[in-house]
């Protein structure tokens, strides 16, 4: 879809409607949405926060188009979540159309429990 929404959807940030489409008529099984999060029994120990965002820059000097995205997620355990949906979307029909160019591991602190707590205090508890 042109505007970025599901399938099933109007903005692009309307969530996809799993449970009026079990089937997959309108946004198939194996559409990279259903891949990545399939929302299945033990799935739910992979799931993370993620975003793309659309890159469009216009031509490039040799006149194709200089477009793509930007993806970041957040999860607390990489090999748990995001190497288990990496897994997941082996093979899907959306690489055809897509190649990575970079990319890397970035960590966060963990968050502060109170006003007493401090950014990384949790990483230097024992």
């Amino acid at each position: 879809k042109s505007t970025g929404a599901p399938l099933d959807g109007r903005k692009e940030g309307d969530p996809l409607d799993y449970g009026r489409d079990p089937q997959g008529r309108v946004t198939p099984l194996d559409s990279h949405i259903r891949r990545a999060n399939p929302r299945t029994p033990g799935s739910e120990d992979s799931v993370l926060l993620r975003r793309s965002y659309n890159v469009d820059r216009g031509l490039a000097p040799d006149g194709t188009l200089d477009v793509g995205l930007v993806f970041c997620c957040y999860q607390r355990d990489v090999g748990r979540q995001f190497a288990t949906v990496q897994k997941r979307l082996e093979g899907e029909r959306f690489a055809d159309f897509s190649t990575t160019t970079g990319g890397g591991y970035f960590l966060v602190l963990p968050g502060v429990a109170d006003t007493s707590d401090w950014y990384g205090s949790a990483l230097l508890d024992s």
